[in-house]
């Protein structure tokens, strides 16, 4: 199983969301990660065939996706950052809904949507009206609604906005467990959505491909940079003015900083609590 992307460009007028974007994707949970406008939307776009591309080739298993048609479709789950729900519908027929568009027969979709309204605790609310829904309960209804043909491509944008913690932590955990025979691409900017479940790590900036790696090895690669400063409160906005500053906490001297940088500040110590927050800071501020 295998997903790849090669020389992958696309352009809006004058800018250029992806920039000849290449990498290949096998089983296992691959995090999305960058700024609002580094381009992770505009690459699910292309990957799901809703834009054109200007450049490049979408490749599924070696065959291109523009010509696997219904084929690929059916082997596709995707969750939109938004999606418009009609309000009226309860949770059941929105799901019943959607299966019938994936091509489910009647059986199996009222088997998978059983299934998955249990999974993600709106069995409660299967006969409410999404109207009434919350944030969060309307964001597990459209990751329900991605996994109902049980897809071997799973593609999410932003997954757990809006969602509380507690059911982040069962989305994560949940995503990290089916995703051993499948492709999963999560995009988001919540870096502890992939920290402890990625594979690997794509960072884009601008349109670009900064770095892929495993989440060890980029949190290697930034270790020398991250630094430890001792100061009294006084000291901040020098300090701030200066240097990139991830974390700051109360200290017996003052406060106690950690700073990402090249060259260690004066008086700093090498920080041993190094995480993606600063892999992420490091290469995209």
């Amino acid at each position: 199983m295998e997903l790849k992307v090669e020389n992958l460009t696309k352009s809006f007028g004058d800018v250029k969301a992806l920039n000849h974007v290449s990498f290949t994707f096998t089983p296992g949970v691959y995090g999305i990660l960058g700024p609002n406008g580094a381009g992770k939307s505009t690459l699910i776009n292309l990957i799901t065939g809703n834009i054109a591309r200007q450049e490049g080739q979408i490749l599924w298993n070696g065959r291109e996706i523009l010509k696997g048609g219904r084929e690929y479709r059916k082997v596709l789950g995707y969750m939109p950052q938004q999606q418009g729900y009609y309000e009226d519908f309860t949770a059941c027929a929105f799901l019943m809904y959607m299966a019938h568009l994936k091509g489910l027969d009647r059986r199996t979709a009222k088997s998978r949507s059983q299934e998955l309204l249990q999974i993600f605790n709106l069995e409660s609310a299967r006969n409410k009206r999404i109207g009434g829904f919350s944030g969060g309960m309307k964001q597990r209804l459209l990751l329900a609604q991605a996994l109902l043909n049980d897809p071997a491509l799973l593609i999410l944008d932003e997954p757990t906005a809006g969602v509380d913690p507690q059911e982040r932590i069962h989305i994560r955990n949940y995503i990290s467990q089916i995703a051993t025979n499948r492709i999963v691409l999560l995009a988001t900017h919540i870096v502890s959505d992939i920290e402890a479940i990625a594979k690997e790590i794509v960072l884009l900036k601008a349109g670009n491909v900064i770095e892929i790696d495993t989440p060890g090895r980029l949190i290697e690669k930034v270790r020398g940079y991250v630094w430890n400063v001792e100061i009294a409160e006084a000291e901040l906005p020098d300090m701030q003015a200066r240097y990139l500053i991830s974390n700051l906490r109360k200290s017996e001297k003052g406060l106690s900083l950690k700073v990402i940088n090249e060259d260690a500040p004066a008086n700093a110590q090498p920080e041993k609590a190094v995480n993606l927050d600063d892999v992420y800071l490091y290469y995209i501020t």
